[in-house]
């Protein structure tokens, strides 16, 4: 996919893969979070998207 120029296919990858065991950043980040091992601060800011990852704390707090 590198070699091919393909990068933007990445993510949707990674998500599709999730049931062989593949995990994106963001998710690693969000389940630490969760766990108390960092701080939302943290998630967000090493996000690859930190709206989205703003988002996603917020959407878990309030089901919580």
């Amino acid at each position: 996919m590198i070699r091919e120029s393909k990068t933007h296919q990445i993510d949707s990858v990674i998500a599709t893969g999730q049931a062989e065991g593949m995990r994106s950043m963001d998710s690693s980040l969000l389940n630490l979070y969760k766990e108390g091992r960092i701080s939302k601060e943290n998630a967000i800011i090493y996000s690859s998207n930190s709206e989205l990852m703003s988002k996603k704390i917020e959407r878990g707090i309030s089901n919580a």
